[in-house]
Formats: structure tokens, sequence, C-alpha cells
């Protein structure tokens, strides 16, 4: 065990990138109970943690030759870390077919709830302002809110530029908030 702390990052990465599965075991469990604490933040479910922290592991290991010397070894982890809880959670919303939800809609407009009497009369609302957006504005809200895809995913499933994806997704919050103050007046 003293063993472990005298052998630095550097040398347990280099000596794992050699294919000794003994020196990434170290690095596993010098660094586990971190990446389990930094998830702790994204996710309160322990079922989910450990397996998030051990897809990360997995990743790390078959993505070791592209970790950068210059960044903490701690830092880099982190980072698959909060990638793949985000792909987890990509992957359970793809799972379940389900229309564009009210929760998801709130992040479009925050202040829907005011000037509205129930839920139905809002969701209503909602999904007639939607239909009134043009045919790109309905479908990059879709992509974005009800499959939570990046930007960047949206802009190659629609072969359009990011920065046009983006606008789309603005113009049609202001279209959506236009919208929304019309019919609260």
């Amino acid at each position: 065990m003293e063993l472990k702390t005298k052998i630095s990052d550097s040398e347990l990465i280099s000596s794992s990138k050699d294919g000794c599965r003994a020196a990434f075991d170290m690095l596993v469990d010098r660094y586990r109970s971190k990446v389990e604490s930094h998830l702790t933040h994204y996710s309160h479910c322990k079922a989910d943690t450990e397996d998030i922290t051990q897809e990360t592991f997995i990743k790390a290991f078959t993505k070791l030759d592209k970790y950068k010397e210059n960044t903490s070894f701690g830092a880099w982890l982190n980072s698959i870390a909060k990638n793949t809880f985000i792909d987890h959670k990509r992957k359970q919303h793809s799972k379940q077919d389900i229309e564009i939800s009210e929760y998801k809609l709130n992040s479009i407009f925050e202040e829907a709830e005011e000037g509205w009497e129930s839920k139905e009369v809002k969701f209503s609302a909602i999904e007639k302002s939607i239909e009134g957006l043009t045919k790109e504005y309905r479908k990059v809200l879709e992509l974005r809110f009800y499959y939570a895809l990046s930007y960047e995913e949206i802009s190659e499933k629609l072969a359009v530029p990011i920065g046009t994806i983006k606008t789309w997704v603005r113009r049609a919050k202001i279209e959506l908030k236009k919208q929304h103050d019309q019919t609260i007046i």
C-alpha cells in the first residue's frame, strides 16, 4: 500500500500506456472515491454513480493514449465522468417514448406559470405555440429539449452549421416568449 503513494501519477500513466494493468489498477484505487464523490454532485442515485464510475474508468483506460500530461489526471477523469453521466442521462431519455413534456418546456420560458389557470391550459397553449413555429424551429427545439442533444449533435444530425442551430434555438425561444406574452395580455 505504501508503494502506491510513492509512485507518481505520470509514472503509473506511462506504465498503463505500455500495457501494465497493475499500474492502471493503482490509478483506479487512487481515484475511485474522488470520481464517485464528483459524480454525487450530478446524481444522488448510488447505483448510477457506481455504474458511471466504472464506465468512466473503462473509457479512461481505452482513451489513455489521448491523455495530455499537462492536465491533471484527476481533472481529466472528472471530465470523462461528467460526459459519461450526460451520456447516461441521454440514453435514459431516448429510451422513454413520451411527447414533449411540460418539464422540458419550462426551460424554454420560465415565466409560463403566471397568467394561466391550469397545467392543462398551459400545456395546450405551449403545444399550440410550438405548432406555430417554422419547421426548422420545431425540429431544433425537439432535438434540443426532448432528446437532450447538444448543439454539435443537432448540427451533425441536420447537416446545418452549429452557429445556425444556436440561432434557430434562440429565435425559437424568442418566438415562444412573444407568443406567451401575447397570450397573457
